[in-house]
């Protein structure tokens, strides 16, 4: 039975690595380019703060979950190359090295200090109940207590000098008894009695797994029989994994093993493991140490770089899987197949469920390509309705049979109540009961119906452009939801998870939720990360899942996850309605390149949050030891204040954001950033309290503080305390007194030079207010103004041109005073920007920013604007007159003034970048700022922008109106602009011909 059951594990297996096919997981990898020492890693660690240190060849990386600080010789270790670490009860971190032993303190700013800087160190064992550690070097075990080194003799019979006896490492049960291993043998201590027991294989490492002794060798898994003194088989490994490097268990029991040749996981000890190699997203299969942090996070050391797996075990298929191409659309289960149908812009494919192998239609696919099949409905076994954007309704039996029951209509969704199917089209909804086919118009407040869901068994509910309705025997119905929405409302999307709770996705509006008869509206201010929501789903233990514009998110009691490229996955922008729950509860979204599939939930989803403290605080650019309770002390020229602090977490789903005050300059927090420094220039004299705040993704009810405020008082020059002014005071009416009678002359001149001190401090503490008024609407950077700065000045130039446009209505036949103003709108992207800070480092950036600001200073007029928009980002406000022909002249010469300047980086480098423009203007139309305000101006500039560089950058693009009059809505032109070019309302000038425009998914 044994036999039969390792010959079907190895078939499996062999059959999985014959196959082209390889689930991707969202697996996120760091290497040397991003900051790790090196890229073989040895050995993981979280301290208490949820720091992860690795250990590589060539040093020790300190990890914040967003950059990498790398510790070597040269900051005090005694050697480069890492063999292990351990966490002590203080929160110390030990490191093993081939040279000694150090210790890094937290407490003490992270000190370095080196032990027995002669011993090649193994590996190290710390003893919680004991706070004892044990250090096994080449030649001698020691223990570490109180302080103090001493050398563990109860092994020495059994220690030899050859290879394989040297003890590598140990267990201690909580009996007390010690298990020790080395390459050839487990040796268990009890009461001074010493059993040994040869291992199988050479042994790599020794594990608690299930309550149970675990022994990792280079053939596999075993388990320690302490009754018979042997090594059994644990579970079965596949024959190329056997080699085993590390085992891990998480909360849930399930194992994770490091192996040679990739990186496995069981579920349960009986279950077939998924193994994950390169082909999957590793650097390298060969899998060295792995770790589980607290945010349960996987981290797996390998022989090529360190990877980071997401909990959410998330799967990933593209066209190289057998997708016809990368838009997925729709989706329908076949039970009676034990699949999934997918189907796409090109056609259709089948999505096995036991091996998880996708396999297109390829003959019928042919006809079907840009058919863009929007739903897929299910009539009984082999039969289904396929409902096409472009080309109406087939009727397909899951072969060669392909019938267009219903031509020349646009399917936008479709459905399945009870035995009617209902449509979804371009010109209204569409009824059909197997026979005939009926159209529903009546009622309806928009003809385009995006979205379909059972409500009952005799009422559905449809999404339009214009909200939701009700449809109850074939007519509409009020009903509380249509009431509860805003009349513009455009719905993407709904899932009836019962008839007390309904689920919208909606464009602009982000995710409603009517429950129990009230509205609860899911936006940016909650977390998400945009707020146009293509499609929505709840799983089964009451996760919202939902894809919008640029990321896949889940929300969960309050938290709200994002899951796009900066977390593995391959791609960041959903489709309409492309949504679909499984009868066995997994969900799949269509996602850009393909589609994922969520396994089935098994618990629900805790978020923690993480600690938030003040790193560091550096007073005139010199760094000062912050404190948590006393008050930090300065002179009153010590008034530049700069602070670092950091939430650690490496929970990319849930991205840090922060804010700051200083207390009593600024009683509100500031603005959400992800920037983990802030600095404060010329510091007035006060007692101030320095606070931040923290989130990761609960939205504003879910800000967190930091554990420590930091108080400090910048004190008053001398000559304004309290005591100066009181000696001062007696010194002069003691004079007064003195020779009052005879030198009454002395007396006034010496209040005239105290009236020019008291003037000198007011003019010089006004002179300090003014300055803090121009910081505070200029960037520090490039000395450019910024957007509080545009917000306030472009209100001046918005209202000379209404004032224009409104005395040329209020008399026409009046000739007006000079020709019509108009502004320009430059919005500039600096291209590839973040590869000079990868290459060269931020300071290159800086450089490159400063150069691009002088250069545009130079270019422009002082009656232009020029602000710093962003980080690689300027916006442009030109002052014309008459005319905007020469709008596109000024984007080209300010684009090539930049592609023609050399960057100095540094004394031997130089660099040339190039820049994106795009640009429109105000008024949009000319006399008309009712339908196109200042903020659509902006939109469009940017959207401009947006087409820049999606055709191939170092372009200059600028919308304008088209020939065709504005007859609908601008905000839908505004987010849709490749509609509002293709019906004539918008036109594109560039000098690229055939620009390619990127559609706004619908």
């Amino acid at each position: 039975m044994k036999r039969t059951k390792i010959l079907i594990l190895f078939v499996f297996f062999i059959l999985v690595h014959t196959n082209r096919f390889a689930v991707k997981y969202p697996i996120v990898n760091y290497s040397n380019s991003d900051g790790l020492p090196q890229n073989q890693v040895n050995t993981l660690l979280q301290d208490k703060l949820g720091y992860i240190w690795i250990g590589t060849q060539s040093g020790l990386g300190k990890f914040d979950g967003n950059q990498f600080e790398a510790l070597t010789k040269k900051s005090g270790l005694p050697d480069n190359y890492i063999t292990d670490l351990k966490l002590d009860h203080e929160g110390n971190i030990w490191v093993a090295t081939q040279e000694g032993l150090a210790r890094i303190s937290p407490s003490s700013n992270y000190e370095i200090k080196s032990f027995l800087t002669t011993e090649f160190i193994y590996s190290l064992y710390f003893d919680v109940s004991k706070r004892a550690l044990w250090i096994f070097t080449n030649n001698t075990i020691y223990t570490l207590i109180n302080g103090q080194f001493l050398k563990f003799t109860g092994l020495t019979p059994k220690i030899q000098n050859d290879e394989d006896h040297i003890i590598r490492g140990m267990l201690i049960d909580t009996l007390g008894t010690k298990y020790f291993y080395s390459q050839s043998e487990v040796i268990r201590v009890k009461k001074g009695l010493i059993q040994a027991i040869p291992g199988p294989a050479s042994i790599n490492c020794l594990k608690w797994v299930d309550k149970k002794i675990i022994a990792g060798t280079a053939d596999g898994l075993f388990q320690l029989e302490i009754k018979d003194h042997s090594l059994n088989p644990y579970i079965d490994i596949p024959i190329d994994n056997r080699s085993i490097n590390d085992i891990i268990e998480d909360e849930k029991g399930r194992l994770w093993i490091c192996t040679e040749r990739g990186f496995l996981l069981y579920d349960t000890p009986s279950s077939p493991p998924v193994i994950i190699t390169e082909e999957n997203g590793l650097p390298s299969r060969n899998a060295l140490t792995s770790m589980i942090d607290r945010e349960k996070n996987i981290f797996i050391g390998t022989r090529w770089g360190l990877a980071q797996l997401s909990p959410n075990l998330l799967k990933m298929y593209e066209e190289s899987d057998g997708l016809p191409d990368r838009f997925v659309w729709s989706f329908e289960e076949d039970t009676d197949n034990r699949s999934v149908l997918v189907g796409c812009t090109n056609g259709i494919a089948e999505l096995n469920l036991q091996t998880g192998k996708i396999t297109p239609f390829t003959s019928i696919n042919a006809r079907l390509r840009n058919n863009s099949i929007r739903t897929i409905i299910k009539l009984k076994q082999n039969e289904f309705l396929l409902g096409t954007r472009n080309q109406g309704i087939y009727l397909w039996d899951r072969k060669e049979n392909l019938v267009n029951i219903y031509p020349r209509i646009h399917i936008l969704s479709g459905f399945k109540n009870a035995n009617i199917i209902w449509f979804g089209t371009d010109d209204g909804l569409l009824k059909y009961d197997g026979k005939n086919f009926k159209w529903i118009k009546k009622g309806i407040k928009d003809k385009y119906v995006w979205a379909i869901d059972k409500l009952d068994d005799n009422s559905i509910l449809i999404g339009t452009r214009k909200g939701v309705q009700k449809i109850y025997n074939d007519t509409v119905i009020p009903s509380p939801i249509e009431n509860s929405l805003k009349k513009d409302t455009f719905v993407n999307d709904i899932r009836v998870v019962s008839p007390e709770e309904i689920l919208i996705a909606t464009e602009l509006d982000g995710l409603l939720i009517f429950k129990n008869q009230r509205l609860k509206t899911i936006t940016t201010a909650d977390g998400l990360l945009h707020n146009d929501v293509w499609s929505v789903i709840k799983d089964d233990i009451g996760n919202i899942w939902l894809s919008t514009s640029i990321s896949l998110e889940r929300y969960s009691n309050g938290f709200i996850s994002h899951f796009n490229k900066k977390t593995g996955l391959f791609g960041d922008e959903g489709s309409v309605h492309a949504g679909f729950k499984s009868s066995e509860g997994k969900i799949y979204f269509g996602i850009n390149p393909g589609f994922i599939e969520i396994p089935v939930p098994k618990s629900d989803i805790t978020i923690k949050n993480p600690i938030l403290y003040v790193k560091k605080m550096k007073v005139n650019e010199r760094l000062t030891p912050s404190t948590r309770i006393n008050t930090i002390y300065l002179d009153y020229n010590q008034n530049n204040i700069e602070f670092d602090y950091v939430a650690i977490s490496t929970r990319k789903e849930n991205p840090i954001f922060y804010r700051t005050r200083l207390l009593p300059l600024y009683s509100q927090w500031s603005e959400p950033t992800r920037e983990t420094h802030i600095k404060y220039l010329n510091l007035l004299p006060e007692n101030y309290t320095f606070e931040v705040i923290a989130n990761n993704g609960g939205g504003e009810k879910q800000w967190f503080s930091s554990q420590n405020k930091i108080f400090f008082t910048i004190e008053k020059p001398f000559w304004l305390k309290w005591w100066f002014i009181l000696i001062g005071s007696i010194l002069i009416i003691g004079l007064i007194i003195l020779i009052v009678r005879v030198r009454l002359h002395s007396l006034e001149k010496q209040k005239k030079m105290l009236e020019l001190v008291v003037k000198e401090r007011t003019e010089e503490l006004g002179i300090k207010n003014k300055e803090l008024q121009y910081l505070s609407v200029t960037d520090p950077l490039t000395d450019l103004k910024n957007r509080r700065y545009l917000e306030e000045k472009i209100k001046e130039d918005v209202s000379l041109i209404e004032r224009y446009i409104f005395d040329k209505r209020k008399s026409p036949e009046k000739e007006p005073v000079g020709l019509p103003p108009l502004l320009g709108v430059y919005i500039l992207d600096i291209d590839h920007f973040k590869k000079v800070n990868d290459h060269y480092g931020h300071k290159a950036g800086d450089i490159v920013i400063i150069d691009i600001a002088r250069l545009l200073i130079e270019m422009l007029r002082n009656s232009d604007t020029i602000v710093r928009w962003g980080g690689e980002e300027f916006l442009i406000i030109t002052r014309q007159y008459g005319t905007k022909e020469n709008s596109f002249e000024l984007a080209e010469r300010i684009r090539k003034k930049v592609q023609g300047f050399l960057f100095k980086i540094d004394e031997n480098v130089t660099i040339h970048k190039t820049i994106s423009v795009g640009f429109a203007h105000f008024p949009f139309i000319p006399n008309d700022i009712e339908n196109v305000n200042w903020s659509h101006v902006v939109s469009l500039a940017d959207s401009a922008l947006y087409i820049a560089k999606n055709n191939g950058r170092n372009l200059s693009v600028g919308i304008e109106n088209g020939e065709k009059p504005l007859d609908i809505d601008f905000k839908e032109i505004v987010s849709n602009i490749k509609m509002g070019i293709e019906n004539k309302y918008l036109d594109v000038v560039s000098l690229k011909k055939n620009l390619h425009i990127s559609q706004h998914k619908t």
